[in-house]
């Protein structure tokens, strides 16, 4: 398998992480996402607000993928604060108004810890950074989290100050694409509101015309694979 980085298109929506396509966690608000999920009718919205988002601001993710494979292994979503109604959830919200939200990585376990997230990280970070966007900021989940409290089943909406939701979140941490605080902390994000489980982390990104001169290349883009 030799895997490829990927832009989300209307083309390749479908080819997105399962996991990706199937969670609204951060599109919807609580509710409807209750909603949406328990008639089965989740990756519909999921793909409508991908269409959406693509439509307004040009961009919303990337994949990676292997030509060989109709699915990738691991996908990351990005969008404006104000599409992101699920962020109502976190107890670090809500993102600062100047910047992008960095909101889901869905991966495979097995291809977990290798440096694909970095990639696909640093490809938002690369693409935020020529359209002169001012920083991308991001919840993560802490790798020394503590576990989710006996009998949690993740059903919970997490409301503030309520430490047992919190944990319940923690838990489906893969399920709705937390982002891990190594993985963030190691592409130079550093925290701007802490939490013991959800911090939020903030990357202040340079000028596009720094970028330039710097002579720093996009990288090599399969917008069709398969």
């Amino acid at each position: 398998m030799i895997p490829s980085l990927y832009a989300v298109t209307p083309d390749t929506v479908c080819l997105m992480h399962a996991g990706a396509r199937a969670s609204v966690f951060w599109e919807l608000d609580p509710g409807t996402a209750a909603e949406v999920t328990a008639t089965g009718s989740a990756s519909l919205e999921k793909e409508a607000w991908i269409h959406r988002v693509l439509a307004e601001q040009g961009g919303c993710g990337y994949s990676i993928g292997a030509v060989e494979e109709s699915e990738a292994i691991a996908s990351v979503l990005f969008c404006a604060p104000e599409d992101a109604s699920g962020t109502v959830q976190l107890p670090t919200a809500p993102v600062s108004p100047d910047a992008v939200l960095l909101s889901s990585l869905f991966i495979d376990e097995r291809f977990g810890g290798i440096g694909l997230e970095a990639v696909l990280v640093n490809a938002v970070v690369l693409e935020l950074t020529r359209r002169g966007v001012r920083a991308v900021e991001a919840f993560a989940v802490r790798d020394t989290a503590p576990d989710a409290p006996p009998g949690a089943t993740g059903a919970v909406e997490p409301e503030v100050g309520d430490d047992d939701a919190f944990r319940c979140l923690v838990a489906r941490a893969r399920d709705v694409g937390l982002l891990r605080y190594a993985v963030l902390e190691s592409v130079g994000f550093d925290v701007i509101a802490d939490h013991e489980l959800l911090p939020r982390m903030r990357l202040s990104l340079p000028r596009a015309e720094h970028l330039r001169m710097e002579g720093a290349e996009a990288p090599t883009l399969v917008t069709t694979p398969g």
